[in-house]
C-alpha cells in the first residue's frame, strides 16, 4: 500500500515538474462585420498603456510595446510611426488591465477593470505569473475601433522576474499578433 501511495505522489509529482513552464490562457476576439480590412496597409503602434491602477515594474508596458511591434513585422504587417499618411491605417491601442507578476503573489493582483476582480490566488497559482490585455484596432481617419482582442496569459515558471516577465510578455505580443494577422485576412 505504501510503495502503491509513494509510486502515485511521485508521477503527480513529474507530472507537476512536467508542467511547470507551460503557458496556457485565451483570447476573445470582437471584429466589426461591416470593416473590409482588406483596406487597411499599414499598422500604428501606441505605447501599450498600464491601465491596472498600479504600479508595474521593470518596463512592463515599454517591453511589451517592444515585443508587439516586432511580432507584428514577423507576420509582414507593415509598422509605421504616427504621422500623416495616404494610406489606410489602423492603430493597435493595448492596455494591460490585470497584471500578477510574481512580485506579486502573496497580494491582490493588480488590476484596472472597474467592477471585476482578478483570479484568485491560490496555493496552485503560486510561482506563476499572468497578464490580461486589451487591444482594440482603430480607423485612424474615423475614430472607429474596428476589432477587440482581450487576451489572457498565464505562465508556470518563475525562475526570476525578469525572465518570467519577459517570457509572459512574449507569450501575450505572439497571441496578440496572431490575432491581428488572422483578422486582417478576413
Amino acid at each position: 500500500m505504501f510503495t502503491a501511495v509513494r509510486r502515485s505522489t511521485v508521477l503527480i509529482l513529474l507530472i507537476c515538474l512536467a508542467l511547470q513552464g507551460c503557458s496556457t490562457g485565451q483570447s476573445r476576439v470582437w471584429k466589426d462585420e461591416e470593416t473590409s480590412f482588406n483596406n487597411y496597409e499599414v499598422f500604428e503602434v501606441r505605447p501599450v498603456f498600464n491601465a491596472t491602477g498600479g504600479d508595474l515594474k521593470g518596463g512592463i508596458p515599454t517591453t511589451l510595446t517592444t515585443l508587439l511591434r516586432a511580432e507584428l513585422e514577423d507576420r509582414q504587417l507593415i509598422i509605421v510611426k504616427p504621422s500623416r499618411h495616404n494610406k489606410a491605417v489602423l492603430i493597435v491601442k493595448s492596455s494591460i488591465v490585470v497584471y500578477q507578476g510574481c512580485e506579486l503573489l502573496k497580494g491582490t493582483p493588480t488590476t484596472g477593470l472597474t467592477g471585476i476582480s482578478g483570479p484568485v490566488i491560490t496555493s496552485r497559482s503560486m510561482g506563476k505569473s499572468m497578464c490580461t490585455v486589451q487591444t482594440q484596432l482603430t480607423d485612424k481617419v474615423t475614430g472607429k475601433i474596428v476589432a477587440k482582442i482581450f487576451t489572457t496569459k498565464v505562465v508556470g515558471a518563475c525562475y526570476t522576474d525578469q525572465y518570467n516577465n519577459q517570457w509572459l510578455l512574449q507569450v501575450l505580443a505572439d497571441d496578440i499578433a496572431r490575432k491581428i494577422a488572422k483578422i486582417m485576412k478576413t
